[in-house]
Order: structure tokens, then sequence, then C-alpha cells
């Protein structure tokens, strides 16, 4: 049970899913909790957090794919898998 309303995709058949953590943005375990980090520095700890520091005027929002699904981009889930995009993702050019 993960509480807070929180869900997770493709976990099925106990396979863990993927968590892409956007350019910019960090995450971390702290004391047993997922934390993530914004590119200005500001620490949130839940999806409420999250959801209200993007609501806030002047917050950085660099690096967050548009149209934005909040709980599938910022998973509070322990031991996830996770991936952190070294680049930002674009179309190959044509030469």
């Amino acid at each position: 049970m993960m509480g807070g309303g929180e869900t997770v995709s493709g976990d099925k058949d106990g396979v863990q899913p993927t968590v892409h953590i956007p350019i910019g943005w960090q995450r971390r375990v702290e004391g047993g909790q997922v934390i993530y980090v914004s590119p200005s520095g500001a620490a949130l700890s839940s999806l409420e957090e999250v959801k209200t520091y993007l609501l806030s005027d002047g917050t950085c929002k660099c690096g967050l794919e548009c149209p934005l699904i909040v709980h599938k981009v910022f998973n509070f889930t322990l031991g996830v898998k996770v991936e952190q995009h070294s680049q930002p993702l674009a179309k190959p050019s044509r030469t």
C-alpha cells in the first residue's frame, strides 16, 4: 500500500517502473524519504508540495514536459529504477 493517493504504473508482474528525472531536477533519498530538488534548489517531499510549488508564481519549471502529468513525473515510491536525463531530448537533425 502506497498511501497518499500515489499510483505507480508499470509494476505488473513485479516489474518496477522507471522514473525519468527531468533535466535540471534531482531525485534524492534522504532518511528513507524521496525528495525532489528543483533547478532553483527547492526541496519537495510530496506530490502536494510539488503541485503547490509548480502553481506558485516565479518558480522554476525548467526541464518539465508539457502537458505535465505530475504523478507520472514525480514518483515518491522508494525502490523504483531511476534514469537521470543528462541532456534535452531532441529530434535528430538532418545534415
